[in-house]
């Protein structure tokens, strides 16, 4: 097996270079925050399309001026315009086992995410609990899923909360059938609004949408390779062939880009066709019992390795990102042939078979990667891969890879 003595310190740097904060690559956009006092200040705010409430947020009062920071517990509300960024502050009651049977109430002084503001009002707290604000009177919509006596239990209270307080004959979605997710109930207040002829404004279309990249990609590996010949019993331990060698990668990557975040996140797959042949011969002494002799080894392997991994961009421009990557690799043969031959110098009647004796290991890599894309078309990286195990090969690697965007 291959000794990985820079591990740790190749996973230390990738662990910082995914905690980077690269600034330059956020904007700040138009907005306006309501301080506790009510005093209404229009600035830039610096747009993190935030998963969660954020706990501060940065502005700045011109394009040219120095870059500030307030509280969220010192903000009434805040928004970004023309994004799905709108918060105001309430104080409400809810209670928060939505796992459990039991009650956890608990009351809140904090933002809240709009969803539909109007004469009904729909808000959103921790990306899992809605509330609702009619006549202004802010409410929780309860919902909890738990499992009691061996069985999945679900409470549909929210159901019942809309049927008595924000039924509309002309609303014709059906409340008994209504999930509790963002998106239904969005469309059940908006509809709710419309069949009484109200006005209402909606923040849900602004969100960051999920993209979906298909790229072609070839590349060249750089190996360090370890052919394991046999099990010496004489030593005791496996003996290794070590050499080198480059081979071509062809494949696809198929990249789904997270919708949070300005799409800096993203998953990935990428299956490639990779082939790799490998005939070397040594001469050893004291090795095969104790005797002299040539090993032979023919290696030969053609496999489609499957990268599935996860991947973060920092923008530089509007152009220019650079981004790290991680994966964990499954691979398939296509074709293996493994054939370890001992000549020993005494005089047998024929060469000893001897890769029988040799303990195959289960095919799969590990990878890291640094890589540049331009104009979100261009890809290019340079990848690490610590271990990389085929049949009777263990290997690192360094590789370089270039890929084009289809789609």
């Amino acid at each position: 097996m291959i000794k990985i003595i820079k591990m740790k310190k190749i996973l230390l740097i990738f662990i910082l270079l995914y905690s980077l904060n690269i600034s330059s690559q956020i904007k700040f956009e138009k907005g306006y925050f309501i301080k506790n006092d009510n005093i209404k200040i229009e600035c830039l705010i610096k747009n993190k399309d935030w998963l969660n409430i954020p706990n501060e947020i940065e502005y700045k009062t011109t394009d040219s001026s120095d870059i500030l920071k307030i509280s969220a517990n010192d903000l009434k509300a805040f928004q970004i315009y023309d994004t799905k960024h709108y918060y105001k502050k309430f104080t409400f009651t809810v209670d928060e086992n939505h796992k459990e049977e039991s009650e956890n109430i608990k009351n809140h002084n904090t933002l809240l995410r709009v969803l539909v503001e109007g004469s009904v009002s729909l808000y959103e707290y921790n990306r899992n609990i809605f509330l609702y604000e009619k006549e202004n009177s802010i409410k929780q919509l309860v919902y909890k899923k738990y499992q009691s006596k061996n069985r999945i239990q679900e409470d549909f209270a929210f159901r019942k909360e809309i049927f008595d307080n924000l039924k509309c004959d002309k609303n014709k979605i059906n409340i008994r059938q209504l999930k509790y997710e963002r998106k239904e109930l969005v469309n059940y207040i908006k509809k709710h609004l419309e069949c009484q002829n109200l006005d209402y404004k909606s923040f849900e279309n602004n969100n960051t949408k999920s993209k979906f990249n298909f790229k072609v990609t070839t590349g060249l590996n750089f190996n360090n390779i370890e052919h394991k010949i046999f099990f010496d019993n004489w030593r005791g331990r496996p003996l290794y062939y070590k050499t080198s060698s480059i081979n071509a990668i062809f494949g696809f990557e198929s990249e789904f880009l997270l919708p949070f975040n300005h799409n800096k996140w993203s998953v990935f797959l990428a299956p490639n066709y990779q082939q790799q042949n490998h005939e070397e011969s040594e001469r050893r002494t004291d090795i095969y019992g104790g005797y002299n002799g040539t090993i032979e080894i023919k290696d030969n392997y053609a496999y489609i390795e499957i990268p599935v991994g996860i991947r973060k961009y920092f923008y530089i421009n509007d152009k220019s990102r650079i981004y790290v990557d991680g994966s964990y690799s499954f691979i398939a043969y296509l074709k293996k042939t493994n054939d370890r031959t001992f000549y020993p110098d005494i005089n047998y009647s024929s060469p000893l078979i001897v890769s029988k004796n040799a303990e195959e290991s289960i095919p799969m890599a590990l990878r890291f990667g640094i890589g540049y894309s331009y104009n979100e078309k261009y890809y290019f990286s340079l990848n690490y891969t610590p271990i990389k195990t085929l049949s009777l090969s263990e290997m690192n690697a360094i590789s370089i890879l270039a890929s084009y965007k289809l789609f």
